[in-house]
C-alpha cells in the first residue's frame, strides 16, 4: 500500500490590517473615518465601524459637509452627513 498516514490540508487566511501609512482622516462610503475601522485599544483589529454596521472600509469621493437638507430631514443641520454628488435632498448617511 502506498496510502500516507495523514492527507494534508492547506489553508489561505488573508486578514487586512490597518496601514498607518494610508491616512487616519480619509473618509469611508459609510460616512466615517478609516481609523473608526479599528479597534485603537485592541492593537488596532480590523473590527469594522465602531458607529455603523459597515465592515468594510470603502473610501469615498464625496466630502462630507454639513448638510443643508438635514432640517427637513432630522429638525436639525449641524451634524455632518455625505449627500449624493449631485447635493440633492438625498442624504444617506450621518458622521
Amino acid at each position: 500500500m502506498n496510502q500516507q498516514p495523514y492527507l494534508k490540508k492547506t489553508i489561505k487566511i488573508v486578514e487586512y490590517c490597518y496601514n498607518p501609512n494610508y491616512g487616519d482622516d480619509r473618509i469611508c462610503k459609510c460616512g466615517h473615518p478609516y481609523y473608526r475601522h479599528f479597534d485603537t485599544y485592541e492593537h488596532m483589529d480590523n473590527v469594522g465601524c465602531k458607529y455603523c454596521d459597515c465592515m468594510k472600509f470603502e473610501e469615498t469621493t464625496v466630502v462630507p459637509h454639513t448638510c443643508p437638507y438635514r432640517e427637513d430631514l432630522y429638525g436639525d443641520n449641524r451634524t455632518l452627513c455625505v449627500c449624493d454628488e449631485e447635493r440633492t435632498n438625498a442624504c444617506w448617511s450621518d458622521i
